[in-house]
């Protein structure tokens, strides 16, 4: 109740980043990739941010969306909240935030069957003016 949808979206981010810490230490301890303790918490996490997502800065959805791909958190309500998220807000994402959600999207498995979501995603990277914040990272994971 006292966290703030931020302090939320920034715990999301977190689970998709400390899996992305443990998972080469598994495999260097020859150990079974098994799902994180933390998983149901950002599952949870991206519940509460889809219900709140009149607040959600661009930069929330675009590391929301990071963390899903990265969790692997294949829930469609989940996922489809999200990427309609992204689709409304395009606009407002900056470079990295759209190869963030497009990577994040692509390891979910996201099927956009109407092709808004990926269509307006990569259109907005095509602008001028977000091209020309784009480096190659971005461009990779684009």
């Amino acid at each position: 109740e006292r966290a703030t949808v931020r302090h939320v979206a920034q715990a999301l981010w977190s689970c998709g980043r400390m899996v992305s810490w443990e998972d080469p230490i598994q495999e260097k301890m020859g150990l079974t990739k098994s799902p994180p303790p933390y998983l149901d918490h950002a599952r949870k996490f991206a519940t509460f941010l889809l219900s709140l997502s009149n607040q959600l800065t661009a930069k929330d959805i675009a590391q929301a969306i990071w963390a899903l791909g990265r969790l692997g958190i294949l829930d469609s309500d989940i996922v489809t909240g999200f990427a309609a998220l992204a689709t409304t807000s395009a606009p407002a994402f900056n470079a990295r935030e759209v190869s963030n959600i497009l990577w994040g999207l692509s390891k979910v498995g996201f099927c956009d069957n109407d092709n808004d979501t990926i269509v307006v995603l990569t259109e907005r990277l095509s602008e001028e003016a977000v091209l020309k914040q784009c480096n190659s990272q971005d461009a990779a994971c684009a």
